[in-house]
């Protein structure tokens, strides 16, 4: 049996992916038109490879056995959750740059907060455009972003530093990278962290808690989950050096 493989990678995932059209689908002229759609994608800077592997039957477990290379290839069902995937790659998330983030230093989660917040403020101060689209909070010690916090809401102020080994660090720049805009987000993430990479978690709590700061005006975390809104962050940090 030929198998037609179309392999992409989904860093969301951590994992390769594939769709295997098997030879009893490759005589529909619709599975063949769907395989050159597929195909086409890479205009849109979306990277995949194709395949043709034969093997006794249809079996996936065949493939593997024939070629050692599709070992650890998620196989998906449907072409829509094959562009899902590859699609979610798009999307960076704070926790992406989080992740970022903990390749350069050991944070207590406060300060990677913190380091956090700034790389958001400075990207929307530069191109007037979100960094992520996660939310931002003001909290008692400054502003929070909610998809990080819930992922780290239970480390200890100021101890048991986070920590990610620092060879993951060209994974998780190349996360970002074939996200949207990735190259021009990661070169602003990069200024940032140069700028703020000396000062500590006291000194950044007292940087976010000046007078007229978007979490001053936000009640200073006195309010439940109150929003720092872009609004208050374009207007207290656009006249600074970003």
């Amino acid at each position: 049996m030929r198998h037609v493989i179309i392999l992409g990678s989904s860093f969301s995932s951590g994992k390769r992916i594939a769709l295997d059209y098997c030879e009893d689908r490759l005589k529909t002229e619709e599975t063949l038109k769907e395989i050159d759609k597929i195909k086409s994608i890479q205009n849109e800077q979306i990277s995949i490879a194709m395949h043709v592997v034969s093997t006794k039957s249809c079996s996936w477990a065949e493939v593997v056995k024939m070629d050692p290379f599709f070992k650890d290839v998620k196989l998906v069902k449907s072409k829509e959750e094959f562009f899902k995937k590859l699609q979610d790659d798009k999307t960076i998330t704070s926790l992406d740059i989080a992740d970022y983030i903990l390749t350069k230093f050991n944070c207590t989660h406060t300060r990677l907060q913190k380091l956090l917040y700034y790389c958001y403020a400075d990207y929307l101060c530069k191109f007037n455009e979100k960094l992520f689209n996660d939310k931002i909070y003001a909290f008692k010690y400054g502003p929070v972003i909610s998809l990080v916090y819930e992922k780290y809401k239970h480390t200890r102020y100021d101890v048991n530093p986070i920590e990610v080994q620092s060879k993951y660090e060209m994974p998780i720049r190349s996360r970002i990278l074939v996200g949207d805009k990735g190259l021009q987000k990661i070169n602003s993430i990069e200024e940032t962290l140069s700028k703020y990479k000396y000062y500590n978690t006291r000194t950044l709590i007292a940087l976010t808690h000046r007078k007229n700061t978007p979490w001053e005006v936000s009640h200073k975390g006195e309010r439940e989950y109150e929003k720092i809104l872009d609004e208050k962050i374009l207007l207290f940090h656009k006249n600074e050096e970003c």
